[in-house]
């Protein structure tokens, strides 16, 4: 993840600079050990897809970029590398978790043109298999129930949040029969003068309550 160029790859090096490696270069990093060290890569940045058509024409599986001539949004780009990951870490196969990454771009909310940011990405080969998951999560079939502790804990805070709701509402209904009182006096007293001041508001506080 990172800046992405037309021609190169760029890395950071160990001072904190660019390093950049063109197509023979990737090439060479892959194949160093005669095997793909590898089985799935994901080159999020602009204009990868001639790195990520290396990476596939070197023998990686499964390989995601962005198109050649596209510069990636970052918000498309963490919208769908959060749904992609997560939908991989799963079980989904590679495919699966490509198309939820595709749609939650699609559904990503102030992103102009969400379908044409969606489009940009791509999964190489186009003619792989990609029919196969990268992690083998086990399904639960039942979630763990929690400590007895903690549920007596639990029913303990839920109590007391009753208990100071009801104090809270009888609180609040004896304010509002004062104040209901207190509006009736001030209209009464209101109707006796010459020149009557406005009505109080209902369930006007006024400096007098806190």
């Amino acid at each position: 993840s990172g800046h992405g160029h037309p021609t190169f790859l760029p890395f950071e090096d160990g001072m904190g600079g660019p390093n950049w490696l063109d197509v023979q270069d990737i090439k060479e990093l892959i194949l160093q050990d005669g095997l793909v060290p590898f089985k799935f890569v994901f080159v999020s940045a602009c204009h990868s897809g001639l790195a990520g058509e290396t990476f596939a024409s070197a023998g990686v599986p499964h390989v995601v970029c962005c198109k050649q001539e596209s510069e990636l949004k970052d918000t498309a780009a963490l919208a769908f590398t959060r749904s992609f990951y997560l939908a991989l870490l799963v079980g989904h196969t590679v495919k699966e978790s490509f198309e939820q990454g595709c749609k939650a771009v699609r559904a990503t909310p102030y992103l102009k043109d969400p379908d044409k940011e969606m489009e940009k990405f791509v999964l190489l080969p186009k003619d792989g298999n990609h029919n196969v998951p990268v992690f083998s999560a086990k399904s639960i079939r039942e979630w763990p129930k929690p400590p007895r502790k903690q549920s007596l804990v639990s029913a303990k805070s839920s109590r007391r949040r009753d208990s100071r709701s009801s104090l809270l509402m009888s609180m609040k209904g004896k304010s509002v029969m004062a104040l209901g009182a207190k509006n009736s006096e001030l209209s009464v007293r209101n109707m006796m003068q010459e020149d009557p001041s406005p009505t109080v508001p209902q369930f006007f506080l006024g400096r007098e309550v806190d």
